[in-house]
């Protein structure tokens, strides 16, 4: 769970469907509508061989145009990931740890960055692929971590997302309680390493 938390949020299959270049910027579209989005999720995680890996879990999903963003796990581990364009922390509340990262460095190995991202640039780096309100991402490099993202839309907003890493693990997070642009924190999109935790800076090393 916690290696999908970090390449979901980073951070979401059809012959059928529609020519990448068009799908991608219907999708893109669909992104853009969401100035806000802000909801809860139950989440699943299962193995190459369709077995439940862990328990499941329950978190919430803050997003705000553009390169805002924050994801928060609550069980069944504790854990916060917000990016706020620049800087990508994340925060293992269990493990009193914080991780800080380069966030443009980050966005090239999660999919997750795309839905609050307009770069061109990043874009190119994935293929996209619709049906109907069903999008999947996937990476061109096949050095990414995650092998697929696929994007589920009900009316305006995000109804589930599916992670598809390349070590067989499939993670499911399926949105509740949704509120579309609605008011945010912008607090939310803060983060300051609490007293007494162990902080480990990727910025220096990178």
């Amino acid at each position: 769970m916690k290696k999908l938390v970090l390449f979901a949020a980073a951070v979401f299959y059809s012959c059928a469907g529609m020519a990448d270049e068009q799908s991608a910027e219907q999708l893109k579209y669909k992104l853009a509508r969401l100035n806000t989005f802000q909801a809860s999720f139950q989440s699943q995680v299962i193995d190459g061989n369709k077995k439940s890996v862990g328990k499941p879990g329950e978190g919430t999903l803050v997003l705000k145009q553009p390169s805002l963003f924050r994801f928060e796990t609550q069980s069944p581990s504790r854990t916060v990931l917000v990016g706020d364009g620049t800087t990508l922390w994340n925060y293992d509340v269990d493990m009193e740890q914080v991780n800080i990262y380069d966030a443009r460095k980050e966005v090239s190995q999660t999919p997750f960055v795309l839905l609050t991202s307009t770069d061109k640039a990043l874009w190119a780096q994935y293929d996209v692929n619709a049906k109907g309100e069903d999008f999947v991402i996937t990476p061109k490099s096949a050095d990414n971590p995650v092998k697929s993202l696929q994007l589920s839309f009900s009316g305006t907003g995000l109804s589930q997302m599916v992670v598809h890493n390349s070590d067989g693990q499939i993670g499911t997070f399926d949105f509740v309680t949704s509120q579309v642009n609605g008011p945010v924190d912008p607090n939310d999109f803060k983060f300051t390493p609490p007293a007494g935790v162990e902080v480990d800076d990727q910025r220096k090393t990178k």
